[in-house]
């Protein structure tokens, strides 16, 4: 048995259908981190087109997470942290390349003397020289340092600024104290005036300062452990509370196209993910990836009891999110729903034989000597699996992977055999396919599915399909 509530909140019930692979798959993941709850959606040209949560947000209480739960999203503060500081250079009140100590009342100093040097935007960009900091003060512990007492204590440059990346939530705590200083609000004041509201992020807040605006996902350290409350002395780096909602309307409010208005113009967002050759940079608040030519921007956070990932292409106004309330891999789970919705930027990643396969297949597999259950496949010439049904079970789309033997490989995690060897234990389809001409052999695994504390099972059986040539009238309505 699996031992987590698991349930989906989709956006229709042929929503739920078309990606119950990608849903199969990050419940897969929440188990194999041993979270109690993760909640992710996707957003395609400007609109949310898909939603997932799973699990429970608080275990106590028995809340389901939903996707309108707010959890604790760590460094993906910085990003809003970092539009903040931008709106404020539009408005003529910060110079970014200006010396940061012009706008903060307490100043920041330098062990390679001249603390001039550092300037708002390297404070953005992790050049200033501050050096590496988390600071975690729980609800047992004392408050966090004051403003003043925490720039004389961390607001030191031990690197040289503006020599070198060095990532420091020390900078980000330093950016929420210019925002306050130069805007006359604190720092989650503004935030909900000038962020929040402007984006759309209902579920958005910075605690202990603000009261949750709805449910809250509870941090935890293993499935049923929570983490006591903390807070920090960098809330700009890492305290923000948001769902997955409030996360995609963010990115959605930045990827300005024409006239559309957005918390900042196109000229002060596309600083944040700047058009690199890199294949890996950071711009101001954002990191970027360049795949292939396609500017990818992106943040990960990680703490105590979260995962968490924003992750957008700004010419498609593709985005994608995915959270969880314990420690883990937020990168894999992030990347395959990019990949499910934005599959043409991932070509490259098909396996070599994808294109011998593309096509419909029909055959059998073979449980035994005289038992056989009926098996159509189909492919498509993007790498990906298209669909198909064992005897009369729909099977959905999934990619497909490479083995380094050569094989292509399909894992189907929404999918069973009704079999004797794997009828006591949830399982999915693991297929190893090699194609031959107008034959597709190989073999495919009941392969136990994760569940906590106990090591899967698979058995595995032979399979044999033969390609199904295309009707001629398939092809007139194809041309």
């Amino acid at each position: 048995m699996r031992f987590i509530c698991l349930f989906a909140v989709l956006l229709g019930s042929a929503q739920a259908a078309e990606h119950r692979e990608l849903a199969a798959f990050l419940e897969d993941h929440l188990i194999e981190s041993n979270a109690p709850s993760g909640a992710a959606a996707a957003m395609v040209d400007g609109n949310i087109v898909w939603t997932w949560a799973s699990g429970y947000a608080d275990i106590a209480n028995r809340e389901k997470a939903t996707p309108t739960t707010a959890y604790s999203i760590a460094s993906v503060t910085k990003p809003v942290t970092a539009a903040a500081i931008l709106q404020l250079v539009e408005k003529g009140r910060i110079d970014i390349d200006a010396p940061a100590n012009r706008f903060l009342a307490s100043p920041l100093s330098s062990a390679y003397g001249d603390s001039e040097q550092i300037t708002v935007r390297m404070l953005l960009n992790h050049t200033s020289g501050l050096p590496r900091h988390y600071k975690f003060y729980y609800s047992d512990d004392q408050a966090p340092l004051g403003d003043g007492d925490f720039i004389e204590r961390y607001g030191q440059a031990l690197l040289p600024p503006g020599q070198a990346f060095d990532y420091s939530n020390a900078g980000y705590g330093v950016l929420e104290r210019i925002i306050e200083h130069v805007s006359g609000l604190g720092y989650e004041e503004y935030l909900r005036a000038r962020i929040y509201e402007k984006a759309g992020m209902e579920r958005a807040f910075i605690p202990p300062v603000e009261a949750p605006r709805g449910p809250e996902a509870t941090r935890y350290r293993h499935y049923d452990e929570p983490v006591p409350f903390y807070d920090f002395d960098h809330r700009g780096a890492s305290s923000m509370y948001a769902s997955v909602t409030d996360l995609l309307n963010f990115a959605n409010s930045l990827m300005v196209t024409g006239d559309r208005p957005g918390l900042l113009s196109a000229a002060s967002a596309t600083q944040m993910w700047p058009t690199t050759k890199e294949e890996d940079s950071y711009g101001l608040g954002f990191a970027v990836w360049n795949k292939d030519g396609e500017t990818i921007a992106h943040h990960a956070g990680g703490m105590p009891g979260v995962s968490a990932r924003l992750m957008f292409v700004p010419r498609t106004r593709t985005a994608v999110v995915f959270l969880m309330n314990t420690g883990g891999d937020s990168w894999d789970p992030t990347v395959r729903i990019l990949r499910e919705f934005q599959p043409e930027l991932f070509l490259d990643e098909a396996p070599a034989n994808a294109v011998l396969l593309e096509g419909s297949w029909r055959g059998r597999i073979n449980l035994d000597s005289e038992t056989a259950v009926p098996l159509e496949m189909r492919f498509t010439d993007r790498g990906w699996f298209g669909g198909g049904t064992i005897s009369t079970q729909p099977l959905f789309h999934a990619p497909l992977f490479e083995t380094s033997r050569g094989a292509t490989g399909l894992m189907l995690r929404h999918a069973e055999l009704s079999i004797s060897e794997a009828a006591d234990y949830p399982h999915g389809l693991r297929f190893m396919l090699m194609p031959e001409g107008d034959l597709l052999r190989g073999y495919v695994s009941a392969q136990e599915r994760p569940t906590r504390g106990r090591i899967g099972n698979a058995v595995s059986f032979p399979i044999v399909l033969e390609r199904v040539a295309a009707s001629p009238e398939a092809g007139n309505q194809s041309e």
